[in-house]
């Protein structure tokens, strides 16, 4: 996955006359930040800090966001959202990813409280995005086809949480969409979330092929995705340890909504590993995780050598042929 040419080019010139050295010593000073220290103290607290952010990481969470969207059009192909509520917008990723997705909305309103994030938001984003800076729970009814926090609720402090979703799913028409790091705190912070939002009869829409108990909840394992986007030049300048030509970024997610929609019976939940045999994780609408395994006779195996992690599977598509159950918990 690429960042769209406009969006670089937008990233590029806002970065012009800013002194490399500048941007490198706020990146690190952010990281730091970031590893030591929680809630409030994670602020961006300057204009450079606030391009290195998006200079960083900005490529990573677009894929992320991207990656989930794509989900969403998967299991709800009829879903064409005319307005955009971008909860904790930062400079605008989940906006801009949305754009790229559905292409065009009626309304679009980005609520941002740092001042120096919610100016890039302006200019990376465009005209005619409506623009707040109120906070995530005590702002007035703003009702919108889709609602997204990305990356917003792992930044909260626990008892917040419920009131910023409460919020959020009262101003969901459609879909509301939950994106945190790939990490089992990520995970924690997105699993309490699914529990909350099922109580406020949300419908759960991906990834989840069930809406019982997470079968991977008390295991060493986390359910968690990845989206690879190639990192543009700036991405390469203001980190000297991006060797490579494209970053991972790995993320949990959930996606729900106000009516039911046709989830896939099977979910991908690691990478497809293997080339005689195939082996698969997957969770099962049944409420399980297994493993499943393809050999070279299976007339599925070929499929599953295309598939990737997340992908959603139909059950009666892999209950023809040699398959094998190598059930794990």
């Amino acid at each position: 996955m690429q960042l769209p040419a406009l969006l670089r080019d937008r990233i590029e010139a806002l970065l012009e006359g800013v002194a490399a050295q500048d941007l490198a010593a706020s990146y690190t000073a952010l990281s730091d930040r970031y590893r030591r220290l929680s809630g409030a103290s994670l602020q961006i607290r300057d204009a450079n800090e606030a391009l290195a952010y998006t200079a960083s990481r900005l490529p990573a969470t677009y894929g992320a966001c991207r990656s989930v969207y794509a989900r969403l059009k998967e299991v709800w192909p009829d879903f064409h959202p005319r307005s955009l509520l971008d909860l904790g917008a930062g400079p605008g990723t989940a906006t801009l990813a949305a754009l790229d997705a559905w292409e065009q909305f009626d309304e679009m309103t980005q609520l941002e409280p740092n001042p120096y994030l919610r100016s890039l938001a302006a200019v990376l984003s465009g005209n005619g995005v409506r623009q707040d800076a109120k906070n995530l729970a005590g702002r007035g009814a703003c009702s919108a086809d889709l609602v997204t926090l990305s990356y917003v609720l792992n930044e909260l402090p626990a008892d917040e949480q419920d009131a910023a979703l409460d919020a959020a799913w009262r101003d969901t028409a459609m879909a509301l969409v939950l994106i945190e790091p790939g990490t089992p705190l990520g995970l924690e912070v997105i699993l309490r979330a699914r529990a909350r939002l099922q109580e406020l009869e949300a419908h759960i829409a991906a990834p989840c092929p069930q809406s019982e108990r997470c079968p991977l909840q008390g295991t060493e394992r986390w359910c968690h995705f990845s989206a690879r986007i190639d990192r543009p030049s700036f991405h390469r300048r203001i980190k000297p340890d991006a060797v490579l030509g494209y970053e991972d970024e790995k993320f949990s997610y959930l996606v729900v909504t106000r009516r039911p929609v046709s989830r896939p019976d099977l979910r991908i939940i690691g990478h497809p590993r293997g080339s005689k045999l195939v082996d698969l994780e997957l969770c099962r609408a049944q409420g399980d995780a297994v493993n499943l395994r393809l050999s070279k006779r299976d007339p599925l195996y070929k499929a599953a050598r295309k598939a990737e992690w997340g992908d959603g599977l139909s059950q009666g598509a892999l209950s023809a042929g040699g398959i094998t159950d190598t059930a794990s918990d």
